[in-house]
């Protein structure tokens, strides 16, 4: 009987052990389930209610051809209605803005143009992080890369990623998991030399970048000498 009682406490005591000893561990690995590359497509949906929304804030230039289209939603729907955000581009203004919970937050200090978008629990604080690369410039073109928190509502620039376009052999920065699903940031060229800034297909390179977590910090560790001209 005594036995039995000790057999008893003893496997409790493991369950409790294995529990909690875990669980103070928690974190999220990154495999090609914790990670979702979101294929982008532009579309009229939900651009009359942002424009609303943005009221003046929303660019407007009167000598532009009512024919020309000045905004699209770059997320699919079935994105959308999973994780309740939208991404608008202005493609002849170089401007993006992402629309969550009845907020717009505008991508990049002076503004810029998503590329790619990417959404994982980097942290493993149970919300999604929106991570994306962008680009910019005004005579000179630049790469960026930065992400959203939902749990803070906080947009966050990687400030130490600037890759400059034209030292760069391929023209595309985008976002896309490597063979071990780990998110990473690649070189890439479009899919169709003749493709427009509406369209969103690429074909991936080299990688250049990983997105990492330590102690709940996100960052962006770069490749061994994978860009030179970058303030890494």
């Amino acid at each position: 009987m005594k036995r039995r009682v000790f057999c008893r406490f003893t496997a409790l005591a493991l369950s409790v052990l294995l529990l909690f000893g875990t669980g103070c561990q928690r974190t999220v690995p990154q495999t090609a389930d914790a990670v979702s590359v979101i294929q982008l497509k532009a579309s009229s949906r939900g651009v009359r209610n942002f424009k609303k929304q943005m009221g003046d804030d929303f660019p407007t230039y009167p000598e532009r051809s009512a024919t020309v289209k000045d905004c699209y939603n770059i997320v699919p729907r079935e994105v959308s209605e999973r994780y309740g955000f939208d991404m608008f581009n202005l493609p002849y203004d170089a401007l993006s803005y992402l629309q969550y919970a009845d907020k717009i937050y505008s991508i990049g200090e002076w503004g810029g143009s998503v590329i790619s978008l990417a959404v994982a629990d980097m942290n493993a604080d149970g919300q999604w992080e929106l991570f994306f690369t962008y680009v910019w410039g005004s005579g000179r073109t630049i790469f960026r890369a930065g992400y959203f928190d939902s749990a803070t509502q906080e947009m966050k620039i990687f400030e130490d990623f600037q890759v400059f376009a034209e030292f760069e052999e391929v023209p595309y920065i985008v976002l896309n998991t490597d063979t071990d699903g780990a998110l990473c940031v690649f070189r890439a060229e479009a899919a169709d030399a003749n493709q427009s800034v509406l369209d969103f297909n690429f074909q991936i390179g080299e990688k250049i970048a990983t997105v990492t977590c330590d102690g709940g910090t996100i960052t962006l560790l770069q490749e061994n000498n994978a860009i030179s001209n970058t303030n890494f």
